[in-house]
């Protein structure tokens, strides 16, 4: 829908290449890592070193359909298809409601928002394991077709005046509060995000505010 310019905007983005060609990136306005979870309960017999480690344990990984999971996933993604070892949702809801009905080991995604989507749409307590599966820069992104003149400038606009604010930094402490709150032990990490994977449509002159 990016690529088609039927959605102008989407964030919690990291930098690709590949998304260049449909899309342009904001400003940086937070840092994400990816981290796998397990439930809860299941985190004393889940364990996960090394990448490898869900190949070689024939664990099952549940990832949500659009996101980033940096280089490892990327590489072994064809392979873990391949052995049956990767279930793809349409959102992060949907793989954290099959972690709960038991249909998978393991859940990739963002170490903020998937304690707090966990916790809304499941009722689930999730646990992070300690590997650090990627750490980047997170952006707006915008639709190269997109028909709202100046979006990006404004955008940047918005990101520098929040930020000067101290507006953003209080958001991701809010809800690095809320995802410890529903996770039993997360080391570190570095804002609220929906099922809806951060989808912006905008049809009328718009711009960010607190």
């Amino acid at each position: 829908m990016m690529k088609t310019g039927t959605l102008d905007m989407m964030m919690g983005a990291s930098y690709t290449q590949d998304r260049t060609l449909y899309a342009d990136f904001s400003d940086t306005y937070r840092n994400e890592e990816v981290r796998l979870f397990v439930r809860a309960e299941q985190a004393s017999h889940v364990t996960i070193e090394q990448w490898q480690d869900i190949f070689s344990k024939k664990l099952k990984l549940l990832a949500p359909g659009y996101g980033w999971y940096g280089q490892d996933y990327l590489a072994t993604k064809p392979e873990l298809l391949r052995q049956e070892l990767l279930i793809i949702s349409p959102n992060s809801k949907q793989s954290v409601q099959m972690l709960a009905y038991g249909r998978g080991d393991v859940l990739i995604g963002d170490a903020i928002s998937l304690p707090y989507i966990a916790a809304q749409s499941a009722g689930l307590s999730i646990t992070p394991l300690p590997l650090i599966v990627d750490s980047n820069h997170i952006h707006f992104m915008v639709s190269k077709k997109t028909t709202h003149s100046g979006l990006l400038k404004e955008v940047n606009q918005s990101i520098l005046n929040l930020s000067t604010r101290g507006a953003f930094a209080r958001v991701v402490q809010k809800w690095q509060h809320v995802s410890v709150a529903n996770t039993r032990t997360l080391p570190s990490a570095s804002q609220k995000v929906d099922d809806t994977n951060g989808a912006m449509n905008l049809s009328s002159h718009s711009t960010l505010s607190r």
